[in-house]
């Protein structure tokens, strides 16, 4: 999950945040919530040094699940966008 990324939601120029599961072969939770965060950083145009953000941006991982079987390749699942409330 994406809390406060600065961008334009319904027209607006506001803080939103977001949900995403992203899917990648890794040897464990940590290697898969770093590859998670490299793949999202991507796909969102992001710099994880100094990329400008608010420093209340932020991204957290609730849950990281095995799969039984490798994935043939990193994907992230359609974004769901929301409006931070003040």
């Amino acid at each position: 999950m994406g809390k406060n990324f600065p961008g334009e939601l319904r027209g607006k120029s506001e803080p939103f945040g977001f949900f995403v599961s992203a899917f990648v072969n890794a040897i464990d939770s940590k290697d898969a919530e770093i590859k998670a965060l490299e793949l999202l950083s991507a796909n969102l145009g992001l710099v994880t040094e100094d990329a400008g953000l608010p420093p209340n941006a932020t991204v957290s991982f609730k849950v990281v699940h095995e799969l039984a079987h490798q994935i043939q390749a990193p994907k992230l699942t359609e974004f769901q966008f929301f409006e931070m409330d003040e």
